[in-house]
This record gives structure tokens, sequence and C-alpha cells, in this order.
């Protein structure tokens, strides 16, 4: 089974939906998932198996404080890619 960002990725590129994507990470092992990038707005995805709670990293506030963050897991992930 794929991994859920792989998901994420997938359902975009079907829609005809083709960002900019990314992965964003630092060295103290803070990160998203897939970062992705269409027209001037970054859109953030922390893919999980579980539904628990994921707190934005501080430094991903600090560089990029308009960007928009989302929790997507098997149960809603098409709830997160399709209100893009």
């Amino acid at each position: 089974m794929p991994r859920n960002s792989n998901l994420a990725f997938a359902y975009n590129s079907h829609q005809g939906n083709l960002p900019e994507s990314y992965f964003w990470s630092t060295y103290y092992q803070q990160e998203f998932d897939l970062v992705e990038v269409r027209e001037r707005q970054i859109v953030a995805f922390e893919c999980r198996w579980k539904e628990t709670a994921v707190k934005v990293p501080h430094a991903f506030e600090e560089a990029h404080p308009d960007a928009v963050s989302h929790t997507a897991h098997p149960r809603h992930y098409e709830e997160c890619v399709s209100n893009l």
C-alpha cells in the first residue's frame, strides 16, 4: 500500500492539478510529508496512519506565516486534498 503522501499526490495529479511538490524538514527532524505550492499559496500536509494531533513546526510557521497546513489520514485524506 502506498504512503499517504503518495495518495495526496496521486489524487491531485488525477484531478489535473500539478502544483510544485516538496518535502520539508529540518536538522531537528521537524517535517511535513508533502508541501505543495500553487499560485504562490503554500499548503503543507502531514500524513498519518492514525488520527493524532500534529503541531506545525515553529520553523515552518516562521518561514511561511501565510501557509495552510492539513493532517491527512486514510479516513479523510480526500477531504484534505479536494478542498485545494
